[in-house]
């Protein structure tokens, strides 16, 4: 044997053994850190992840919004309806380099709305709309949208809106999440994906148990901007509608007509509640257009209104007033570049009246019922108050909540009466039997509301 031979491969039997060795105790150490350090560590972090369990339900109860089961909003004039914001920006992007705002970030916009949301809550806030090819950022072009061509859905997108939707469902809010935007529903191929997208959206919010959300397949869908016509027409939204409802029963789902404030029959017809634009409807006209859509016996919610300050005001209280949810929409802020959300500081009016509407009527007093009506009032305004067969008068103007459990079976027209100026306004019908039907006066100076009883037309009420 050769000795040197022998010399030169002798180490290497020790060092294969202290190689082991080392591997071992390199092994032995890094589970012992796991243990220690990075186990702990993830199971604090799973702890302090918000569980998967939904913590808010929206339904409609006999023609009234609840959420986990209580009516909103009440003993206010808003009860029963659904407070609302347009934020469909806020979950925005725009894929063309050509376009997109210099350093814009979309996940750090949606961090900036996420941390107003409480403030928008604090002032009556229930909902928010949001969109999946978002709204008009005040520029041509933009490309946001979170289908493919082919109608699947991008997980980049769908993780900001569920940052919302989650945020929103802690807090006991209601979101509107919108499909198609018109200016973006070019980017599916054709009308086999505009219906994909539908059902796939509807089955994620089903998968992901959102009770949270409901869903509008398309806004303003009449809108020339759509280059799909199953989403121009209103045979082809009733499809679109009912296969929402399929893929995902119990969703509540609608669509969002144009800024008229109008709705086809075959598209309340399919939808679970009525949406409709107040953009281009004067406030003088929005109770004709509520008492339109009465007859089909479903929720009315106005989700984008422009009107801002006073106009803004002066429109949520005589949409609330003729029982119908308002939704306002401060395109100038929340929607066009650059993106702001400030909370109430949006539109400091218009918020000032919402969180008006909502809140509840303090130290109200029942008044003994007459004629099958009571009243009950804030008692911390000054006046006083005239009722005579059905009719009631405030000199202030305001808010009334009117007993009618006595006229159980009964219909009510209800009419409203400006004092000052001797105007009368139509307010659509109401029905007996409840223990407090909430009004708002459309006027801020002295009114008077009469409450017809429909079976009778010869009662009619007198001020003196």
């Amino acid at each position: 044997m050769n000795r040197s031979v022998w010399h030169r491969t002798r180490p290497v039997f020790p060092m294969l053994i202290l190689l082991a060795h080392a591997r071992f105790a390199l092994f032995a150490t890094m589970q012992l850190v796991i243990q220690l350090f990075v186990v702990p560590m993830f199971a604090a972090d799973v702890v302090a992840q918000p569980d998967n369990a939904a913590h808010t339900r929206v339904a409609i109860v006999d023609g009234s919004w609840h959420i986990n089961d209580e009516i909103t909003y009440r003993g206010s004039s808003a009860e029963g309806l659904l407070l609302n914001v347009r934020m469909v920006n806020a979950t925005f992007e725009d894929t063309n380099p050509k376009t997109c705002p210099d350093g814009f970030n979309p996940n750090q916009n949606t961090d900036h709305f996420l941390r107003q949301i409480p403030d928008y809550i604090d002032h009556g806030i229930r909902a928010f709309t949001l969109c999946l090819q978002g709204g008009l950022p005040g520029y041509e072009g933009a490309v946001n949208s979170a289908f493919n061509a082919d109608g699947w859905l991008q997980d980049s997108y769908l993780h900001r809106v569920r940052r919302v939707i989650q945020a929103c469902d802690l807090r006991g809010v209601v979101v509107i999440l919108g499909c198609y935007y018109q200016r973006q529903d070019q980017i599916l191929k054709d009308e086999q994906a505009v219906r994909a997208g539908v059902v796939n959206v509807a089955r994620w919010i089903a998968d992901n148990g959102f009770t949270n959300v409901m869903l509008e397949v398309a806004n303003e869908y009449a809108h020339p901007g759509f280059d799909h016509s199953i989403l121009k027409s209103h045979q082809g939204e009733a499809e679109l509608i009912t296969l929402a409802q399929h893929a995902a029963p119990g969703l509540l789902v609608s669509a969002s007509g144009m800024g008229n404030g109008k709705l086809a029959d075959e598209v309340a017809a399919a939808s679970d509640f009525l949406l409709i634009h107040f953009n281009g409807t004067k406030v003088d006209d929005i109770p004709e257009r509520i008492a339109d859509l009465r007859k089909h016996g479903k929720p009315i919610v106005c989700n984008e209104d422009d009107k801002v300050a006073d106009a803004g005001e002066k429109a949520a209280r005589t949409c609330i007033a003729n029982g119908a949810s308002w939704g306002f929409m401060q395109n100038q802020v929340n929607q066009y570049f650059p993106l702001e959300f400030n909370g109430v500081a949006d539109d400091v009016i218009v918020y000032r009246q919402l969180k008006s509407l909502a809140a509840p009527n303090e130290n109200a007093a029942a008044i003994t019922p007459f004629d099958g009506l009571g009243v009950l009032r804030h008692g911390s305004l000054p006046g006083q108050y005239l009722r005579w067969r059905g009719v009631v008068f405030d000199p202030s103007g305001g808010a009334f909540t009117i007993d009618v459990s006595e006229s159980r079976g009964k219909s009510r027209s209800v009419r409203w009466l400006d004092v000052g100026e001797g105007i009368f306004r139509v307010a659509g019908l109401v029905s007996g039997g409840d223990l407090a039907k909430h009004f708002v006066s459309p006027f801020a100076s002295p009114a008077v509301i009469h409450l017809i009883d429909v079976d009778n037309s010869s009662e009619f009420g007198i001020v003196r």
